[in-house]
């Protein structure tokens, strides 16, 4: 004896024509997460910036000091002006 599965009755749904909608919404969803994530991430460039710009004139000022990972305190000397035109020439 053979054992059928019954067929069932088909339900019928309506098919999109197209996924142009669908991917349009995708699209713009993405493009407003990538500008979000682009914001974010020059703002957070820029504090960096400020920071390194800082620290870079503390350490032309000679007033900047840092610690290395074994504890060592390093610092920065002050910058000198240099004139050509006062400058000793060797003899």
């Amino acid at each position: 004896m053979k054992i059928r599965t019954p067929i069932r009755p088909l339900r019928i749904v309506d098919r999109r024509r197209t996924y142009l909608p669908h991917l349009l919404a995708i699209a713009l969803l993405w493009t407003l997460a990538m500008t979000l994530d682009y914001h974010d991430q020059a703002a957070a460039e820029n504090e960096r910036a400020e920071s390194w710009k800082s620290q870079m004139s503390e350490c032309l000022n000679g007033r900047w000091r840092g610690i290395t990972s074994d504890g060592t305190q390093v610092g920065c000397m002050p910058a000198e002006e240099f004139s050509p035109s006062e400058r000793s020439r060797p003899s």
